[in-house]
């Protein structure tokens, strides 16, 4: 599915390439081309975390409703945080993660089972600043491998962005500039193990 029509056109190359027979493209906004019970798997890629949430948030009844098992999703890893309290907020238990980098450019791919969606009121932070910033699955990787240097380079581009912030908001006057240097702190702090300096 693609909003786009040149984008289908491309796809349709890409499929006859491929010599792929069961496969369905369509033209439309979000998951409006997709009937209730229709999949049981969605992938939603190469979109970063407003227009991927606008998709699954847009749908109308809740992913469950719609008879979605589960997502697999991938924004620009940058986004990796934010996607981790959007699905933690929703129900939606995250089964693994993987970052990739492709020509220097860092993504987060994650699968999750859906759960049912709570209602605004009932939404709430469930996950602590660690568990948002470096998931459990990425934390799980094992020292040396690819994986694991990617958590690395990962958490170094967030340290540097995170002590910049940090500088900024130290300049700052009021409660307001404080308590985001004290959260900004924390992350540093948080982050620091993870992300060895560099030679």
């Amino acid at each position: 599915i693609d909003i786009s029509e040149q984008a289908l056109t491309g796809a349709r190359s890409n499929v006859a390439c491929a010599r792929v027979d069961d496969v369905s493209l369509r033209c439309g906004n979000g998951l409006g081309p997709l009937a209730p019970f229709e999949a049981e798997v969605l992938v939603v890629a190469g979109v970063g975390l407003t227009t991927l949430t606008q998709i699954l948030d847009g749908a109308g009844l809740s992913l469950a409703e719609r008879g979605v098992k589960r997502l697999v999703l991938s924004p620009p890893a940058v986004d990796a945080p934010d996607l981790r309290r959007w699905l933690t907020v929703r129900g939606h238990a995250i089964e693994a993660e993987e970052l990739v980098c492709e020509d220097a450019w860092m993504h987060y791919i994650v699968a999750a089972t859906v759960g049912e969606t709570k209602n605004a009121e009932d939404k709430h932070e469930t996950l602590s600043t660690l568990d948002a910033e470096l998931g459990p699955c990425l934390r799980s990787a094992h020292t040396g491998t690819e994986d694991y240097k990617l958590v690395q380079i990962y958490a170094q581009r967030r340290l540097a962005e995170a002590r910049a912030q940090l500088e900024g908001a130290r300049s700052g006057r009021g409660a307001r500039a404080e308590a985001r240097a004290a959260k900004l702190a924390e992350l540093v702090t948080i982050l620091e193990p993870f992300a060895p300096e560099r030679e």
